[in-house]
């Protein structure tokens, strides 16, 4: 009996779809960004700007203001990204978070300014993570209430 009358007043959890556009709040930790100019590895710089897709989930106990973000990275590099919004009326919200962005790093243990193994490889590069603090808006479908 108790049971039935929590679970009738009880706010079902939902999972939305959010797009965020952010800028980076701190600096790149990890790997850096690479390309070859002049047959070294030279820094290639990422943009400020981040724009994610993804997944938002609601936190029932706030009332849907609060919400955590899971989502992709798509610019300036691929990669993954959580924060939590907060909502600000009608699918508007503000986001923060960390995101860990794929760049290219130089292969086998080398570093800015050396010279590539091989200079006929056609991928003189390794997969690196670089990690950002983000803040930035979103929009999160599906939140008109």
């Amino acid at each position: 009996m108790i049971a039935a009358a929590f679970a009738s007043t009880a706010r079902a959890q939902t999972v939305d779809f959010t797009v965020i556009t952010a800028v980076r709040a701190g600096g790149l930790e990890g790997a850096t960004n690479t390309t070859i100019a002049d047959y070294v590895y030279t820094v290639d710089p990422l943009s400020r700007g981040i724009t994610m897709a993804g997944a938002a989930f609601s936190v029932p106990s706030t009332h849907d203001r609060l919400s955590l973000v899971a989502a992709g990275v798509i610019t300036p590099a691929g990669g993954v990204g959580a924060g939590a919004t907060g909502r600000i009326g009608r699918g508007f919200g503000v986001t923060a978070g960390v995101a860990w962005l794929f760049v290219n790093a130089p292969k086998n243990g080398k570093g800015i300014g050396d010279v590539p193994d091989n200079l006929t490889d056609p991928d003189p590069f390794e997969m690196g993570v670089a990690r950002t603090w983000f803040v930035g808006a979103s929009y999160t479908c599906g939140r008109d209430r």
